[in-house]
């Protein structure tokens, strides 16, 4: 009756333990979904300063431009234009971010509920193993002397098996539920610093800055952390990498005979149209540990065609937008240098009519005055009339007689 308890008790902690297993791969898998969601938004912030660094350059050329190439009026619209795709840019950057960030804190929450849960397993299986202890000592007590010695040995492997995974789930239950390994731990080491590593060996700040070790150190982000590039966890995966291909050289030497029938107008086709679209699959697969890694394989080189021929159209489309643009700008151009040209025809035929204005008041205000004078000599000469009469020629006088 005890010995099928103690089996029924056993078989109970072992659900337990596959359970929280189970857990544990779950939440590993969220975990690096955090940490690539992570990696996104540092890299879109890179990505937009980049971008942004681009954008204040042409700036500063189409500035210097202004009095050698291009006329004010271009200069004004292409900064007018520049200054849009910087707002669009930011615009988008903070789209992607708010989605990425959602993204997050969605899984986090998840994270945080499996968490609670395997709390809840924890005492469960700590119960369950207690009582199992408790059976064990039961038994002790109501046998022999003489087969305890045997019921110890029966059941101490059984214990102490599950008192190691007990061990480990309180050791692990202490990092938060995370089993990681030590390129984990120096990833939130220097994420707590606003830091995160990229392959190559450099490091991509919160803002978007690309930043060598050397420069980190010098601007003291990595104070208080010893980062010895030389045994790093980067390089200990590349050493991992070069273990496994000195396994593989059979394998290799098998495909060497298929590559050597291959000339080299073919291994230069292959590495200029399949060479980036393969690398950047096999890194984003090696990251994410895909179920299905063929099919994965095949889904990404479909979205990668198909974002290829979309950058294409859309390319086309700005060329042509461009195009109508600068069609735009000349024929507002000549359009304001004929308003110009107009407007200098008008002034001169306004100040043309202005003068002959002046010259035709002049000519009256001329004529006025030369009517007044005739007027003048008329009334002059009829006064003289009317004081000495009409005048009728000279006349004789009679001599006087003495």
């Amino acid at each position: 009756m005890i010995q099928d308890k103690f089996t029924q008790i056993s078989q109970q902690i072992e659900e337990r333990k596959k359970f929280i297993n189970n857990r544990l791969e779950v939440i590993s898998k969220l975990d690096l979904i955090i940490n690539i969601l992570k990696y996104k938004i540092y890299e879109v912030r890179y990505e937009c300063r980049k971008n942004l660094d681009m954008l204040h350059i042409r700036k500063q050329k189409l500035r210097n431009a202004c009095f050698k190439d291009l006329t004010e009026m271009q200069v004004a619209m292409e900064l007018e234009e520049i200054d849009n795709q910087m707002k669009e840019e930011q615009r988008n950057v903070e789209i992607q971010l708010e989605s990425l960030k959602e993204q997050k804190i969605e899984i986090q929450l998840e994270y945080e509920s499996i968490i609670n849960t395997m709390d809840i397993d924890m005492e469960q299986i700590l119960e369950l193993y207690n009582n199992l202890l408790g059976t064990v000592e039961e038994e002790k007590m109501e046998a022999d002397p003489i087969d305890i010695e045997v019921i110890e040995e029966k059941s101490r492997p059984t214990i102490d098996e599950f008192k190691k995974d007990i061990d480990y789930f309180n050791e692990i239950k202490l990092s938060g539920w995370r089993i990681s390994n030590s390129e984990e731990k120096l990833s939130d080491v220097l994420e707590s610093k606003g830091l995160k590593i990229t392959k190559d060996g450099l490091l991509i700040t919160e803002s978007g800055r690309l930043i060598t070790i050397q420069e980190a150190k010098e601007e003291d982000y990595l104070q208080g952390i010893e980062l010895d590039m030389e045994k790093s966890p980067l390089n200990e995966q590349s050493d991992v990498v070069s273990s496994k291909t000195s396994k593989t050289k059979t394998t290799t030497s098998e495909a060497s005979s298929v590559y050597s029938r291959m000339d080299s107008e073919d291994v230069s086709y292959l590495k200029e149209n399949l060479g980036k679209p393969l690398t950047l699959a096999l890194a984003e697969i090696t990251a994410v540990q895909p179920r299905d890694p063929i099919h994965y394989l095949g889904h990404w080189l479909f979205k990668f065609r198909y974002n290829q021929e979309l950058d294409e159209t859309q390319q086309i489309e700005i060329d042509a937008l461009t195009a109508e643009r600068d069609r735009l700008a000349k024929e507002r151009w000549h359009k304001f240098l004929e308003e110009e040209a107009r407007a200098a025809v008008m002034e001169m035929i306004m100040r043309a009519e202005e003068q002959a204005m002046k010259n035709e008041l002049q000519r009256i205000a001329d004529e006025m005055a030369a009517l007044e004078d005739e007027e003048h000599e008329e009334n002059f000469e009829d006064e003289a009339r009317d004081v000495l009469g009409e005048y009728t020629g000279p006349k004789t006088i009679s001599k006087i007689n003495p």
